[in-house]
């Protein structure tokens, strides 16, 4: 899928991190997650999960992305693991909170707003996918999904336990298979080219049903085909960088 950043940033891993940070990414850092798939049974064995971490580790050198380790400390090209969706979560927000503790240390006078770069301008998200959901787990089921209402309940949890970590104008990358393709069974094989793409508006997809979650200007990337094609040209884009309000047409 596309990956949008506003800019590939030269900061080095020493020196001040913060200072790099606030200087470098002035509307918002970006963050990169992967699924930590488990490593046994049939799955595992023909290497189809080890394109993950690969994948999300070359995105975060890439773009500098930003993560923390063990210890607390703020690091730069760290593309972070995830075994569940309170993992995701806790990334997220503890993220959020050490640029925030970092900012008020800064400053004897914190704004009435936290500034932009205490946030997450870009957040991107490596894992199976589906039209209907995201696999964002070690193992078991897809856990981030919209096909039943109760779904759609722990779906808008989800994205309510986050959103205040995140940008207003956040861009989400969603680097797993299907994720912008109706659920509707209108698209069964997968959509490849520009013609056949121009036919729908993957408003039935979850790419669609994240950006609409996130607010009118939000934008969210998703694929739409099968198979780690991290170059693929056939994605869609939802919300304001569609030009549109996700919140009221999810097209």
């Amino acid at each position: 899928a596309p990956t949008k950043v506003d800019q590939r940033p030269a900061l080095t891993t020493t020196g001040d991190m913060f200072s790099q940070i606030k200087q470098n990414f002035p509307n918002g850092i970006n963050v990169a997650i992967y699924a930590d798939y488990d490593k046994t049974g049939d799955k595992a064995k023909d290497g189809n999960n080890a394109e993950f971490p690969r994948a999300a580790g070359a995105y975060a050198k890439s773009f500098n992305s930003v993560g923390y380790d063990a210890s607390g400390t703020l690091k730069l090209g760290l593309a972070h693991p995830i075994k569940s969706l309170a993992d995701i979560t806790k990334i997220i927000n503890d993220t959020h909170a050490l640029l925030k503790r970092e900012y008020e240390k800064s400053t004897t006078t914190p704004a009435a707003e936290l500034p932009a770069y205490t946030k997450i301008k870009t957040l991107a998200l490596f894992s199976h996918g589906m039209p209907w959901g995201m696999h964002l787990g070690g193992s078991g089921k897809y856990n981030l999904r919209i096909d039943s209402k109760a779904e759609q309940e722990k779906f808008k949890q989800f994205v309510s336990g986050i959103r205040g970590s995140l940008t207003a104008d956040v861009d989400v990358n969603l680097f797993a298979c299907n994720a912008g393709r109706e659920t509707d069974g209108t698209e069964k094989e997968g959509v490849w080219g520009l013609d056949a793409a121009e036919k729908q508006d993957g408003s039935s997809s979850f790419g669609a049903a994240l950006a609409a979650e996130l607010g009118k200007d939000a934008s969210v990337y998703a694929h739409l085909s099968a198979g780690h094609t991290v170059n693929n040209y056939s994605a869609r884009v939802f919300g304001k960088d569609a030009g549109k309000d996700a919140t009221q047409d999810k097209g």
